[in-house]
């Protein structure tokens, strides 16, 4: 009669624990794809918001370029009033420039460009600090870029009359009459301040030790957690020192206007990892977003729990099965002993896996 009521308990539990296995293996399925779902959102978000903002500066280069494409003239003080106004328009705008091709503003004139400056709330002519058309100037990129590109966004440079590190979209603009109609006759410059974009970031839930940053087409940093990587870094220096074929692959990836995730084990902290990565559209820019499996589900908890299932099941089918195998009226000495020595290593195993996982997180 005790046999099988052994029987039927160890059954019981073996049954039990089966349950506890799958519904383990479904529980973690289920969390993979919500950390998958919501590190995908959250990276959509970003590549949003950034996308948002610069279509907005790019609109309004267009529209300001089209009042200068016009046959209306401006007097200068007209114009710097039109480029102030236009500057408060968008908050992520650092200031506006109209420069003018050699002899294009007046026959007197050799070159006209002037800067408004939001932060100074002052205009300023970067003709008087450089030569803007110098093709061998980098900080004149924003102006020459255009002869063979056209509208663009620039590589972040440091600006000499914002002193800051910028990007700006170049617009050109045309002569509309004259012997010149359809020439170019300068170029409507916004410039942004990159710090804004590691203020977008920041605005969003990354958790407690995710993060992202910014590249620009060619992978040099625009916004990034550590200020002194903006502009000073680039993605392929990651891809130099990083260790993990799989995030190499995912930076080269990245680079190569691609999109899409990969998952590893970060070495550093030894959890589970998402790496999220896409293009904005409006400028070819790069995102990358990291994000750590607990942050996004919040399910540490219920891991330790299962795990504490798990084992207590796993232990009492192995206390029934001892039971059943030693299930007679007579036990010798080391028999005994034997048993004993089971039990308590089962007891104390539990307790101290117990402890463990109440001081540590899953992984």
């Amino acid at each position: 009669m005790v046999r099988n009521i052994l029987y039927f308990l160890t059954l019981i539990s073996i049954t039990f624990f089966a349950y506890l296995v799958f519904d383990f293996i479904q529980f973690s399925k289920k969390q993979n794809t919500l950390t998958y779902t919501k590190g995908k959102q959250s990276t959509a978000a970003l590549q949003q918001k950034i996308n948002k903002k610069l279509t907005e500066v790019i609109n309004e280069a267009v529209q300001f370029a089209d009042l200068l494409n016009g046959k209306v003239s401006y007097s200068k003080e007209n114009l710097e009033e039109l480029i102030t106004s236009k500057s408060m328009k968008l908050p992520q705008i650092l200031g506006i420039t109209v420069a003018f091709e050699p002899y294009a503003w007046s026959n007197s004139t050799a070159l006209y460009a002037p800067y408004y400056d939001k932060k100074q709330q002052k205009i300023t002519e970067i003709n008087t600090a450089y030569n803007y058309t110098d093709k061998a100037l980098k900080t004149a990129q924003w102006y020459t870029g255009v002869y063979t590109r056209g509208a663009h966004w620039v590589e972040p440079y440091y600006a000499q009359v914002a002193q800051t590190l910028v990007s700006d979209y170049s617009m050109p603009f045309y002569y509309s009459t004259g012997t010149k109609k359809g020439m170019l006759k300068g170029v409507v410059t916004y410039t942004i301040s990159l710090r804004s974009f590691t203020d977008m970031i920041h605005s969003l839930s990354l958790g407690k030790i995710g993060f992202g940053f910014v590249c620009s087409a060619k992978g040099t940093l625009l916004a990034h957690p550590i200020n002194e990587y903006i502009g000073t870094k680039n993605v392929h220096d990651f891809i130099d020192k990083e260790s993990s074929t799989t995030v190499k692959h995912a930076y080269t990836e990245m680079l190569s206007n691609r999109k899409g995730h990969v998952s590893y084990m970060d070495p550093e902290r030894k959890k589970k990892t998402l790496f999220f990565y896409d293009n904005v559209p409006a400028t070819h820019w790069k995102i990358g977003v990291q994000f750590f499996r607990e942050d996004l589900t919040q399910s540490d908890a219920l891991y330790k729990r299962k795990y504490i299932n798990l084992s207590l099941t796993i232990s009492l089918v192995f206390v029934l099965l001892l039971a059943v195998f030693y299930n007679r009226d007579y036990l010798s000495t080391t028999e005994m002993w034997y048993l004993s020595f089971v039990s308590t290593s089962i007891l104390m195993a539990n307790i101290f896996w117990i402890g463990y996982l109440q001081h540590t997180r899953t992984k």
